[in-house]
This record gives C-alpha cells, structure tokens and sequence, in this order.
C-alpha cells in the first residue's frame, strides 16, 4: 500500500486533494470541480462550490477506490469522491477565486481548497489575422505534397505485387461459388496492377459464397497476361474500350449472384466490406442499393455518401477530411453512392434496365441508377462500415477528361430528371441540410453520457428505447457524449445516430455557440448533465434557438439520501430539502421535463413546473412458455458499476438473504446472479448453491430456468428497470418495499415484498413453493406491463412531449 502523502491532510482528521481545476488551468466560461476528501472523525453529508459571485452542490460521496487502497477501506473513504460543473458569470467577480466547502454531520462547515485561476493571453492582431491564415496555407500544401507523394507510393506497391507475380508465375485463386449470393462484377481497362489489388481484396471477403464477373475493354497493358494468372473469375473480353456503362451492364446480365456488386478496379476493399454491405441492404426490401466509405490512397476521406444538387452537379459527403470523423461515420440514406463500390439486388438492377446507356462510355450512370431507385419509392444508404480505398479517375486518359465527361453527362441527367432535381437542394443551403434523405425530417441532439446499450443498466435501457421511439417518430437523432470517450459505440443498436466528437462537459460552450440550425430539438439526459450544460450556458439557458427538453431519468438525490441513510450518516430533513430543490430547479429555462413516474413528476409540479410528462419505459412482454415445475433457480439480473444499488443489492443477497433462503423450503434452489461487468468483490462471495454469470450475451435461458425474480435494493431512484423486465418475461418478482413503491405495484397482487432478509427469504419461498400463487403474480404482472410500458404507449407520451415543448417554447 502506497504511503499517504502529507499534502492530503486539511487539518486534523480531515483529508483531501483538488485534482481539477489544476493549479496551471486557464479560466473559460465553466470551471470543471472535482477531487476527493473525508473526514475520519465525523462524516461529511455535502459539498459546496462558492465562488465568482456562485454557489453550487457539489455531487459528494462517489465511489474512490484509490483513496481506500492508501487510506484504508472504510465507508467515508471510499465514498470519498466528489464532482461538479460551475458556470462563470459574463463578467466574473474582481475576486477570482473558488473556495470548496463541506458540511460535518455535526452542523460545522469547514473550508477545503481555494484555488485562482491564471488568465489566457490575448492572442496578438498579427497572429490572428497574418501568422493564422499563412499557416492554414502551409498546411494545405502540404496535404497536397503528402497526398500526391502517397499516391506515388501506392502505385509503385502495386506495380511490385504485379511483377512478382508475374516473374514467379504464381497464381491468383478467386473464390468462385456454385450457388453465389454476390457476384462481384468489374470492368477492366488497363492498369493491371491496380486490378490485382482490386481482385486480391475481393478474395479477402471469405465470409460471403460469390462469383466474379470481369469484363476486359480491350486493355493494351499487361492485364491479358494477369488474367492467364488469375483462376475462378469468369471473364468478358471486349476489343475495344466500351467504357464502364456499357462493361457492367455487360458483367450484370452473365451474373449468376441474388446481389451485384459494382467495383472499380482501382477500388481496394477493406476487410469485412462485403459483408457490412449486406448486412444493411438484407435488412429491409425498402433499400435499393448500399453504398460505403471511399478513401484516397493518402487516407484522406474521398466520399462518405454523395449529394445531388438542384443544378444537377454532385458532391461527396466529407471530401477531402478524416475518415474517422464522427459527421462521416453513421448511417444515412443518400442520394446516391458511388458505382466505384455499390451494391444492390441482381433482379432489381435487370428490371430497372441496368445502368442507363446514354451515359456511355462513363459516369452519371450510377447517379442515375439511383435517383431511379428513389423514384421507385426505394432507398439508397450509405454506410460507414463498409470502406475501400479508390485511386479515382485511374481508368481516365487524364482527370481533365474526366471532369469533361462528368460535365457533359450532367447534362444529359438534368434532361432526363428535371422534374425531380426542383425538390432538391441548392449549394447554398449548405451541406448539413443535404447530407441526409429525406431532408423534412427534423434533428434531435441528445446530451448524455454516452450512445445508450441496454447492457450499461443504470437507465440506459430506457435511453435505448428513447432513441428507438423517436426513430419511429420521425426524427434523427445526434448525440454528444459529455463522458468524452473515443470510443464511438459499443452496440450496433444505432448505427443511424451521429455522434457528435467526444470533448467532455467543457465541449458544450463551443457546440452551442455554433449550433447547426438544422437541430430541432435538444434533449439533455440526466441531472449531472443539466449542470454541465447550464455551466456552460446560464441557468435560463440563453442563447439556445431552439426547445430544450430536461429528461431527469431519476431523481439522483433520492438515491443518494437512501444511500447515505443506509450507511448510517442521514441527511438532514433541511439539507434533504435544499438538495432536491437544487436538482429540481435544474428544470427551469427548459421547455418540457421528462421524469420516469408519478412520484418523482410531483416535485416538479410542486415546484410550478406545469409540462412534466411521465416517461417510464418501452417493454413488449415476451413471456416463455415454461411450466412452474420445469424452473428451478431464483434470479437476480442487474447491471453493476462501482457503488452502484446493484452491487449493494447483489451482495445483501448472498450474504444475508441466501443464508435466510436456508430456514425455508426454497432451501435447495439455487441462486442465480447475472449481469454486466460483476466485480471481482461479488465473485469472491462465491459459496455452495449461488451461481454468478457475468456478461451474458443472452439473459433469455436463465429467464425461462428462474421462478422467482428478486430485487432486494436497499437505495435507487427513477424506477426499477429490471423488474418492469423481467416481469415482461413472465416471472412473478419479489422485492423491498421501496422498488414497489417506486414501480406503484401493489403488494401482494402484482408482487411480493420485503425489506428484512428473512421476509424476503419467506417472500421467494411462498412464490417458490406455490403454483397458484406464482401464476397470479405472474399474470397480473404481465398486464401491468402492457398496460404501463408497451412501445406504442411510450411513444404516444413522447410524442406528446415534444409537441408540447415545440409549441410552448419561446425560442422558436
């Protein structure tokens, strides 16, 4: 154990450390609060932050582990942590300096940390307005040298694999299936080896059963004397160049796959391509054609979907920036993607007469094609999972010829669609507005701490079906992770959700000064996020054009006050007051409030908020069909981070409910505890007859084996998720008094309670032990899910919500 450090000591008995702001931090609009400290003597029960003319709460008593392993692992070190956003005044006092206090259990307040800011230098007129553009010119020519010496280098690694090749007389074997779902088809013209290079990644693509079809326009390099290399592809041979129109229609009707694959063959797919490709158009029969992510060979982002403007020209989402950006790595229907690498079903190109010939020889066929399919009432979607690095224009004489022809086919396109480019966009209404179809939909951002996986636990679930339901309702949905993660996603349940780059709470000052106007909507999830948000904005959130809608998800002080009650360090009714007073004030300037029951919308009204809708979650009942004599276990599922209710709940029922379990005649059952991320603490209560599984990919097996569902949590807030599911699931519940007075469940009808450990072990053993009994729990559970929690009832009151904060908002 490491050995304290005496910097930490306040005064006697009292420890502690300011981690942020750090000494050196430059004063913003928001200082950023956070650190950790106890007292050995007498518990702190709350945290304040004074200063600039301000005084907030401070969240106080977070989990530290770090602090237990130095100081010992007592209640107060542990719950040592402590957090917080504090806004900056316009015009900050002449004092500047922020002062952290705590209030004792014994009524004393005592003074932790000051800390003054060091102020940012003013940037000088010359940088600003002489050295900046001088550099941004710099770099801009030095993006060109790298990306011309890149392609250099590209194509003298082609040109080795080439000769390699054929020097040594090897072989390229294809894949070449006897009952293909894709056929890949190519056109060839020259330049051999970017075509090996091509062909070598489609072979790469093992996951998929397909056939290739190449189609020689008469190449005068060394592409004969590669294709005598090359075994499996059926190949077309034209004599002369008949241009890639003419070549793929040509390579479309020898097909043999459900699906075609069109792919230039200076295109390079990425690992896995093929399959993310499919995966999106085999999901729904509205998707005509998918397209993905081109890059240049300097890894520069080429297109991440295409815009066709009013005029007839087009442009590529993205061109010329990072790939990786968030703005270019979610999915969107488009206007069309490139025929560089586009896939659509085989019957419905045939149907649609192919690509149309009077482009011949080239380009504005695939424009064409899909501006078809939109016309036939069927989409067209790009996809960021699916990448290919494209040389472009290496089919072309010279790109000048390119964009020759490119021009002249736009002409023949706006003669033949007219009609329907009067409904499309100008350059001037900018990219933002065009990048998506269908462009009348309207944007949601969403603040919360990160893209939401039912799998997190901690009201994730019902961010999931938040995001879901305002799908259905027509919105698109943008998201900013105030966690600051880099890490984009961890489910592909939403692939279709932007996500806004990751830059911490500190990032909503500068997201919000320049907030695009086509965001309709901002939803901000969770207390803590509030505060970051109104730091950074003012408490009336001034400035925002549009409604904003508070989603408590819970009323974390109340889970708090439990918590500390629990632990033998009560607040007192006074400050209990003052905290839910703060939390509930973090409501006012928002147009609508979203909270997850009754109980919790009465403070609010109580408070003369009048638009507070009760949103509480989005359940089908699933239940099984498994007989009461055919289970055996009794199950608890929850979701577990440090400090959590979960992991409280889970160890109180090892440890005293499961030995109560023993008295009674549910003796033999065993206990079953599952769910994400169980910390090694639980593990090791590992004893005979309890069962953990931790990160289950599938929780349905162990819900068809329970007969007994069990919440024994000592402290929450917001409503018991995990019940409400597992209800859904057909299984009667038992659990403490306060989990049935949040869910509003009667006791005795729709489940069983109790607080002690041997009146729940008594609770588990009736339903465990009584047929009858547990089929009237089960029932009546089941309808209280339909009645309360059924999609289409969650997505009514949503949708009233926003109607609501739409039409009494005062910034429209």
């Amino acid at each position: 154990m490491p050995p304290p450090d005496p910097r930490h000591r306040i005064e006697p008995g009292i420890f502690g450390w300011l981690e942020s702001p750090r000494p050196d931090d430059v004063l913003q609009d928001c200082v950023s609060i956070g650190g950790w400290a106890f007292s050995r003597d007498m518990p702190i029960i709350r945290m304040v932050a004074r200063g600039f003319g301000r005084e907030i709460d401070l969240e106080c008593r977070r989990r530290r582990d770090d602090v237990a392993s130095v100081y010992g692992s007592d209640a107060e070190t542990i719950a040592s942590g402590f957090s917080g956003y504090l806004e900056l005044p316009a015009e900050p006092a002449a004092a500047r300096r922020l002062e952290i206090w705590a209030r004792l259990r014994d009524g004393r307040d005592v003074r932790l940390f000051t800390w003054s800011p060091s102020r940012a230098r003013l940037r000088r007129w010359l940088r600003s307005n002489v050295a900046a553009p001088l550099r941004e010119y710099r770099e801009r020519a030095a993006v060109r040298t790298a990306g011309r010496a890149a392609r250099s280098q590209f194509d003298r690694s082609c040109r080795l694999e080439l000769q390699r090749l054929l020097e040594r007389g090897d072989r390229l074997v294809c894949p070449q299936s006897d009952a293909p779902r894709v056929t890949v088809v190519v056109a060839l013209w020259n330049r051999a080896e970017l075509t090996l290079r091509a062909l070598t990644s489609i072979c790469e693509q093992r996951e998929v059963s397909l056939d290739i079809v190449l189609v020689d326009n008469g190449s005068t390099d060394e592409t004969a004397e590669l294709l005598q290399h090359v075994d499996g592809p059926t190949v077309l041979i034209n004599t002369t160049n008949l241009g890639f129109t003419l070549a793929a229609n040509q390579g479309a009707r020898a097909a043999r796959g459900e699906l075609l694959l069109f792919l230039n063959s200076d295109a390079v797919m990425h690992s896995g391509a093929l399959r993310n490709l499919m995966h999106v158009l085999e999901r729904s029969d509205t998707i005509g054609a998918v397209g993905g992510k081109l890059i240049w060979p300097d890894g520069r982002l080429q297109e991440a979907g295409a815009i066709v403007w009013r005029d007839g020209s087009c442009e590529g989402y993205g061109r010329g920036g990072d790939p990786a950006a968030p703005e270019c790595s979610f999915e969107r229907d488009v206007d069309f993607c490139s025929g560089a690498m586009l896939l659509t079903r085989r019957d419905l190109f045939l149907r649609l007469g192919g690509f149309d010939e009077r482009y011949k020889p080239a380009y504005y066929e695939d424009v064409d094609y899909c501006v078809r399919l939109w016309r036939e009432g069927l989409r067209v979607v790009y996809t960021p999972h699916a990448a290919a690095t494209h040389v472009e224009f290496a089919s072309s004489a010279t790109s000048g010829d390119a964009v020759r022809l490119q021009r002249d086919r736009q002409a023949v396109f706006v003669s033949l669609h007219g009609d329907w480019l009067e409904q499309q966009p100008t350059r001037s209404e900018g990219l933002l507005a065009a990048r998506s179809r269908p462009r009348t939909r309207p944007w949601a951002l969403v603040i919360d701490d990160v893209l939401p996986d039912a799998a997190f636990g901690a009201g994730f679930p019902r961010a999931a079906a938040m995001f879901r339901a305002l799908r259905t309702l027509g919105w698109f949905v943008a998201i900013y992770p105030t966690n600051g993660t880099s890490e984009r996603r961890s489910s592909h349940d939403f692939p279709d959700v932007e996500v806004l780059p990751p830059a911490g709470p500190q990032g909503l000052g500068p997201l919000f000064k320049s907030l695009p106007a086509h965001i309709r909507m901002v939803i901000v999830s969770r207390s803590h996020n509030m505060r970051y948000l109104k730091a950074a904005l003012g408490r009336e959130l001034a400035g925002v054009t549009c409604p904003v809608i508070y989603d408590t998800e819970a009323l974390s002080v109340l889970r708090e006050v439990a918590r500390q009650r629990m632990s033998g360090t009560p607040v007192a009714e006074a400050d209990v007051v003052s905290m839910i007073q703060q939390e509930v004030g973090l409501a006012y300037g928002c147009a609508a409030v979203l909270v997850v029951s009754p109980s919790e919308q009465r403070y609010f009204l109580d408070a003369g908020l009048s638009n507070v809708s009760v949103l509480g979650h989005a359940v089908d009942p699933v239940p099984s069909a498994t007989v009461f004599d055919a289970r055996r276990s009794i199950l608890f599922v929850g979701a577990f981070t440090p400090g959590s209710p979960n992991e409280d709940a889970a160890a109180f029922l090892v440890r005293e409910v499961h030995p109560a379990l023993g008295h009674t005649s549910a003796a033999d059952a065993p206990l079953i505890v599952a769910g994400a991320r169980i910390p090694d603490s639980l593990m090791a209560m590992q004893q005979p007859g309890v069962e953990f599984h931790s990160d289950v990919a599938d929780l349905t097996p162990l819900y068809e084996d329970a007969r007994v569902f069990v919440a024994p949590t000592r402290y929450s807030a917001g409503i018991p998720l995990k019940m409400v599911e597992a209800a859904a699931h057909g299984l009667p519940i038992v659990c403490t008094t306060e989990l049935a007075k949040q869910l509003g469940w009667a006791a005795g009808i729709d489940l069983l309670t109790g607080d002690r450990p041997d009146e729940i072990a008594r609770a588990i053993a009736a339903v465990y032990t009584d047929a009858s009994l547990w089929q009237s729990l089960r029932d009546s559970a089941l309808e209280r899910v339909m009645k309360e929690y059924s999609p289409t009832i969650f997505e009514a009151r949503l949708k009233e919500a926003l109607d609501a904060a739409q039409s009494n908002s005062p910034r429209r």
